[in-house]
């Protein structure tokens, strides 16, 4: 199984997103940033390339509508998440 690290630049963006979605209902921006890190984890812990490719060797998937950029490290069988793309944004 694989572990699941977050970059620094990730985890801002994960914060930002929890700031923006808490200015309507903070009890959502928790909710919801659980969901998506639970439903993130259940995919790449056990499937950690399953995500599509991009040139540069990052893959990514979608979970609760934000691309999840990550890279796989095989020799280490470490997932570490590099972005998170809100729903919209030009992210490529």
């Amino acid at each position: 199984m694989a572990v699941i690290k977050t970059s620094e630049t990730a985890h801002r963006e994960l914060l930002d997103m929890l700031a923006w979605i808490a200015q309507d209902n903070p009890r959502k921006a928790l909710e919801f940033i659980d969901a998506l890190q639970d439903e993130m984890r259940k995919v790449l812990e056990t499937l950690p390339q399953s995500g599509r490719a991009l040139e540069d060797g990052a893959r990514y998937i979608v979970v609760s509508g934000r691309v999840v950029v990550y890279e796989y490290r095989a020799d280490s069988d470490e997932v570490i998440v590099l972005h998170y793309h809100a729903p919209g944004r030009n992210w490529r």
